[in-house]
This record gives C-alpha cells, sequence and structure tokens, in this order.
C-alpha cells in the first residue's frame, strides 16, 4: 500500500464481500466506523471483482484484486480516448491521443490504486464521447437518439456514483 486512501478503499470493500448481507453493500464501513465520504460504486465493483476471484471468500483475496477496477478502466479510458481523438481529428490524432493518455504518469499512477479516481475518468471519458455523439448529430440537421442521451447522462450518473460531485 502507497496511499492511506487506497487502504480504506480495499478494506470497506473487504468488509462489503465479508458481510454477505444487503446493509454491509449499502453502506461501506472500514471497522466499525461507515465510511460515507464516498458514493458506493467503487466500493461494489472491487468488492465483486475479488469476489468473483475468491469465490467470495475474503481468507484468499489479495490486494490486486481490488486494484482491477482501477486498472481496467484506465484501459478503457485510453481505448475511448482513441475512439474520442479518431472521431474529431483523425485515425493518426487517436493513436497520438491514446499513447499520451496510456504514459501519463498519474493514469498509469492511478491504474495501480485500489481508489475511486480512474473510474470517475473513465465515466467522464465515456460521457464526452457520448456528447461529441450527440453533438455531431446535432450539426448534421439530425437529433440525438433516445439512447445516446441516455448513455451520456447515464455515464454522468455513474461517475457520480464513483465519486461523487
Amino acid at each position: 500500500m502507497i496511499d492511506r486512501d487506497e487502504a480504506r478503499f480495499a478494506q470497506a470493500s473487504r468488509q462489503m464481500l465479508d458481510s454477505g448481507t444487503l446493509e454491509g453493500w449499502t453502506i461501506p464501513r472500514v471497522g466499525d466506523r461507515t465510511r460515507l465520504s464516498k458514493p458506493p460504486l467503487i466500493y461494489w465493483l472491487q468488492a465483486g471483482s475479488a469476489g468473483i476471484f475468491t469465490g467470495f471468500d475474503t481468507s484468499k483475496d489479495a490486494i490486486w484484486m481490488y486494484r482491477l477496477p482501477s486498472l481496467l478502466a484506465a484501459l478503457g479510458t485510453i481505448l475511448l480516448t482513441w475512439r474520442l481523438g479518431r472521431r474529431l481529428f483523425g485515425g493518426p490524432t487517436g493513436v497520438l491521443a491514446a499513447a499520451l493518455m496510456g504514459i501519463c504518469p498519474l493514469i498509469a499512477f492511478d491504474a495501480h490504486m485500489a481508489r475511486a479516481d480512474e473510474v470517475m475518468v473513465l465515466c467522464t471519458t465515456a460521457a464526452m464521447l457520448a456528447l461529441q455523439a450527440c453533438w455531431s448529430r446535432e450539426q448534421r440537421g439530425m437529433r440525438a437518439p433516445f439512447w445516446l442521451t441516455t448513455v451520456l447522462w447515464g455515464c454522468v450518473g455513474l461517475g457520480m456514483l464513483a465519486k461523487g460531485p
């Protein structure tokens, strides 16, 4: 553990996984104290990840299981950055944007941490891609379809569930 927040996120997710109750999955705790400073999405993702790899037995868990959602979110962010760059400026620019995102020290650092930041970045990037798609249709005189605006606002909502306002 490098960061004190990582330990708190991982421990709250572990206790959520260990609780086996609906209350345990809705109210994150570290020890006997509630941890309501962050919304629940990151805890759900981390507990789900650890549960999948351990068969929901926390005696077999490891920190990488709690870090996996951040790594997957970072990879997703890089792919969406490529897609957005390609749509806005063409193929080579999309590749350059994804490469720069991939070597960004903060992205690389957060991808290896069990924290909410990367999940929020993924949701924000996905919302920007959906917004660009809506805007592109409006520029051509077409109305954005309902499903696309639902994706846009769904990504904004998930971002709020990941890290908060």
